[in-house]
């Protein structure tokens, strides 16, 4: 898409809604960048930033049928969408981390055959 096309907000909520792909492109060249430094600045961390705005962008594009529920601007839209996207990778974070860090926690019980084997020399 030529960077020169710009749209009204209306038109490309419109647009938008109707799933047409020079708008969603049109949407991501011109918030993506804003959008990606407010999330990086809040989770510290470029690679998950780059993960949250990734899944933010699915987001809108799975809520343009809602669009017309927009109360506020679209960036602020957007941005909402991008602390819910952002709250929910943390939760799936923490839940992994915590799986992880609970099984780091537990010593290792190796079966008494198998350590055995690891004794006795090549097992294949």
């Amino acid at each position: 898409m030529a960077k020169s096309t710009r749209f009204a907000e209306k038109e490309l909520l419109l647009l938008l809604k109707q799933k047409d792909t020079s708008a969603f492109s049109y949407l991501y060249d011109e918030y993506a960048p804003s959008i990606y430094g407010i999330i990086v600045r809040e989770v510290k961390s470029p690679q998950l930033a780059s993960d949250i705005l990734k899944s933010t962008f699915i987001n809108i594009a799975n809520e343009c049928d809602n669009i017309d529920c927009i109360k506020n601007s679209l960036f602020s839209w957007m941005l909402q969408l991008a602390r819910i996207t952002a709250e929910q990778e943390f939760k799936a974070n923490l839940g992994f981390q915590s799986i992880i860090a609970s099984q780091a926690a537990r010593p290792a019980v190796i079966n008494p055959e198998f350590s055995e084997q690891l004794n006795s020399g090549p097992i294949f």
